[in-house]
């Protein structure tokens, strides 16, 4: 109950005081999100790995936060990729404005890897990715696209599917 509650708190507080352009925000809200989600065994070890695919403001935000946060005991290490080809094993993948072909693409190189894949523009959800950051309103909300998390081999929180748009 308590996480709930604090989860709860968090994405209130980000959804009144922000909107999409606030990266510090969306890199905190990657990171609150993160530790909802079950990886199997095989990445419970080792560095937490952060990929981004695309240049983007929030890149130097996530590698901010790399410096003093861990997810779990795990370390978080930040890999950036400049093409969907570049793409290596990761926890999440991070897709930052880039064309829709890239983002296939990227969806298509995951595979059935258990990578959480988080975006942040309209249709995001529809073409593969887990989560999608989206602006409703002036707040800042998710997309929560189950049928991807489970495509992956992940498991999210029951609180997560609750506090996501749909």
């Amino acid at each position: 109950m308590k996480k709930l509650l604090f989860l709860s708190t968090i994405f209130v507080l980000v959804s009144t005081h922000v909107n999409s352009q606030d990266v510090k925000i969306q890199a905190n809200y990657i990171y609150n999100i993160v530790k909802y989600v079950n990886w199997p065994e095989s990445y419970k070890s080792g560095d937490f790995v952060i990929g981004i695919l695309g240049t983007a403001a929030i890149n130097d935000e996530i590698k901010k936060l790399a410096t003093t946060k861990k997810v779990f005991s795990q370390k978080i290490s930040v890999v950036e990729f400049s093409s969907p080809e570049e793409i290596t094993n990761c926890h999440v993948l991070f897709v930052t404005k880039v064309k829709t072909g890239v983002i296939k693409e990227a969806v298509a190189k995951v595979g059935s890897n258990s990578t959480l894949i988080i975006g942040e523009f309209p249709g995001l959800a529809n073409l593969g990715a887990a989560i999608n950051f989206v602006n409703q309103d002036g707040k800042l909300v998710f997309q929560l696209n189950e049928a991807a998390v489970k495509r992956q081999g992940l498991k999210v929180s029951s609180q997560l599917v609750e506090l996501s748009l749909y």
